[in-house]
């Protein structure tokens, strides 16, 4: 099944300021059972979230045996914080250094972390985002893009002022 059709029934939209976690239970491509659990606001969301992480798993999309509803937390408070620019900047700077092989900035302006398979606080990602700057000196940003990073990274208090100096941001 789909996304779409085993969630028919168990996907119910988030209240305000809370997110659900599911469990979704697929068969990969070597035929054998497997599980995930993935944080989302919504079936649309479900569905865009598990459609991006399909090569991950090494399965198809309608590989779905199953949908549970196993939790729910508070939604982080700076989710809807980036700004459209914000969004770009930082798909920008975490696809020219390949840190999106690692997490990811999905349309609803959200961090997903692969290896955890989750949403992450935009304070995490900018942190991901500043030990990953040490490792990769080198990148593709518009001097616009550069600006707004170091204004996010400031911003989250994940580097100081002094650190961000000696990145190579020309």
């Amino acid at each position: 099944m789909t996304i779409l059709e085993a969630g028919k029934d168990v996907v119910i939209p988030s209240g305000s300021g809370l997110i659900h976690v599911y469990r979704i239970g697929f068969i990969n491509k070597d035929d054998a059972s497997d599980e995930t659990e993935l944080d989302a606001v919504s079936l649309s969301d479900l569905e865009e979230l598990w459609r991006s992480l399909c090569p991950e798993f090494n399965c198809d999309e309608d590989s779905v045996e199953y949908i549970e509803l196993v939790g729910i937390r508070a939604l982080e408070t700076d989710e809807d914080a980036l700004t459209d620019e914000e969004f770009s900047a930082i798909a920008t700077w975490t696809h020219s250094v390949k840190l999106d092989e690692v997490f990811d900035v999905v349309s609803n302006k959200r961090f997903v972390d692969y290896d955890g398979n989750k949403h992450i606080s935009i304070k995490e990602g900018m942190q991901e985002i500043a030990d990953a700057m040490a490792y990769h000196p080198k990148h593709d940003l518009c001097d616009n893009d550069a600006e707004i990073m170091v204004n996010l990274l400031l911003k989250y208090k994940v580097m100081t002022e002094k650190q961000i100096k000696n990145l190579p941001l020309d």
